[in-house]
């Protein structure tokens, strides 16, 4: 009897203890990831007045199960053995050109599996004026969740632009990337930053977005 009573109490303890571990991971406070590769974590207090655009992604839409099959069966699944799920090469422009902003933000959605939230403050007010951003890497990505990762980074490292029907650069936005396991939060980087202090928001010279999100 006695043996079987410790073997409960441990047992419980076990539990507990991977319960609190679990709670802890998972109360950890989200943090946002600069341009210059620092990270700031946020308060989410002083995130309620921001407006957002909210990209959902496919696979949660009723009407889009198959697309939901289809990430999962690619992007899930590790097999070991001889028998392996490939996903194909997806293009990555190299050199980098400007992408159209919404345009490469649903895919993301869709692929990434998260909601993609910007904020209002990124886009163009008039509504007549082109958002994009600069978007390449060295090699193309080899799966889903890389060429979102390439997306993100490459709008935290280069910003967000609106142009004129011309061409012309009107703003570039330094951004701010925040990612938590069901989002992603993309919004300007001086939110993060205070005025005061000697942090630039512009990004480290680098030739290629490097990866780090996600």
């Amino acid at each position: 009897m006695k043996r079987t009573h410790y073997i409960l109490i441990g047992t419980f303890s076990a539990v507990v203890f991977i319960l609190s571990c679990w709670a802890l991971a998972h109360t950890s406070l989200p943090t946002a990831q600069l341009p210059d590769g620092t990270t700031k974590t946020i308060n989410e207090t002083d995130m309620k007045a921001v407006r957002w655009h909210e990209y959902t992604p496919s696979h949660l839409k009723a009407s889009s199960w198959s697309k939901m099959i289809v990430y999962f069966l690619s992007e899930k699944l590790h097999l070991d053995g001889k028998v392996h799920i490939v996903t194909a090469s997806i293009p990555i422009p190299s050199p980098s050109k400007l992408v159209d902003f919404s345009g490469n933000m649903q895919p993301c959605a869709d692929w990434g599996g998260k909601t993609i939230f910007v904020a209002d403050d990124l886009f163009d007010k008039s509504g007549t004026n082109w958002m994009a951003f600069d978007f390449g890497a060295s090699k193309n990505a080899d799966s889903y969740a890389s060429w979102v990762r390439a997306n993100l980074d490459c709008i935290r490292t280069k910003g967000v632009l609106i142009l004129d029907s011309d061409g012309h650069i009107l703003s570039k936005t330094p951004c701010a990337i925040i990612v938590d396991r069901t989002t992603i939060r993309i919004i300007p980087a001086r939110y993060f930053v205070s005025p005061s202090a000697n942090t630039s928001l512009e990004p480290t010279a680098t030739a290629h977005c490097v990866s780090t999100l996600i």
